[in-house]
């Protein structure tokens, strides 16, 4: 009954779309002093704020989504609000919508970011889960695509300054490098959220489905791994049956692995909660969300005082 041989090599298809949450985050700093020279905001880090601020409610609203829709479709859909609302952005016709547009695009980068890690460990045994780390080397691809496409566009195709003090229009016709960095980078996110449904085409993660309680899908999955990387699996429907059956408060495989209903605050409750299932996990989520918390604190506080 083993599979651990199908799954040595890592499922690595994932990792690419890992660049586009600092794609997102670098893009946005990059144009505002641009977008800035055309809109003359009163608010100039307010672009920072909403990428922030989207890809903070972006991580929560995913991350706790996905364990009530699954991972699959969790992972499809947040990188397609990112690329739509990344080219978007593009025809903001001013900075506060251009702030709103931002923060939804990085609302679907934060839960991509959330998603890309935690389907890559789910694939992964846990022995070869220390692969992850590697999945940080798409954080600079990100930056270095961000870079290259603002070094191709805005030195042509921007404006000297504000027009209050070139004297100069600054506008769609005369600004568009900014606008043209959006329409790229969304252009290249869309075609990665599409290759996630047409090319990649992933299987609900193993993990999820034994907690669902939809064995015959995990056997599929692990089958259809190992088929792939021509690797053997013996694991069957009969044999997994065989070991028996986990139960969560009497509940597994129907409508919800804890509440009644799939999306209610006992379904999500029951997800924080297992959080806190031991003392080592409760002091390890606590460290984890006081990291965060203050770090976001912090920043909003630099950012407040500079504005």
């Amino acid at each position: 009954m083993s599979c651990k041989r199908s799954l040595k090599r890592p499922n690595t298809d994932k990792t690419p779309s890992y660049a586009v949450d600092s794609l997102i985050l670098l893009i946005q700093s990059i144009i505002a002093t641009y977008a800035g020279y055309e809109f003359q905001p009163s608010l100039s880090n307010g672009l920072t704020i909403a990428a922030y601020t989207g890809m903070l409610i972006g991580a929560l609203f995913w991350g706790l989504g996905a364990d009530v829709i699954g991972r699959k479709h969790a992972f499809n859909y947040s990188l397609l609000i990112s690329s739509i609302f990344t080219i978007v952005a593009g025809a903001s016709p001013n900075w506060i919508v251009l702030g709103l547009f931002v923060c939804l695009s990085a609302f679907g980068a934060g839960g991509n970011l959330v998603l890309d890690t935690a389907v890559f460990l789910e694939y992964l045994p846990s022995k070869h889960q220390w692969l992850l780390t590697l999945m940080a080397a798409w954080w600079g691809v990100g930056q270095l695509i961000a870079g290259l496409l603002a070094w191709a566009y805005l030195p042509n195709f921007s404006c000297a300054g504000p027009e209050s003090e070139t004297g100069e229009a600054c506008n769609w016709k005369t600004n568009p490098g900014w606008r043209y960095v959006w329409f790229t980078s969304g252009a290249l996110v869309f075609a990665m959220s599409i290759a996630r449904v047409t090319v990649i085409r992933l299987k609900e993660t193993p993990k999820y489905l034994v907690g669902e309680g939809r064995d015959a899908e995990v056997v599929e999955t692990l089958q259809f791994i190992a088929k792939k990387y021509n690797r053997p699996c013996s694991l069957t429907l009969e044999t997994m049956q065989a070991c028996g059956v986990s139960e969560i408060e009497g509940r597994r495989g129907s409508v919800s692995a804890h509440g009644k209903k799939r999306f209610s605050f006992g379904e999500v409750g029951m997800h924080v909660k297992g959080l806190f299932a031991t003392r080592k996990m409760g002091l390890s989520t606590s460290l984890i969300w006081f990291s965060w918390v203050s770090s976001t604190c912090l920043s909003a506080t630099i950012l407040t005082n500079k504005i």
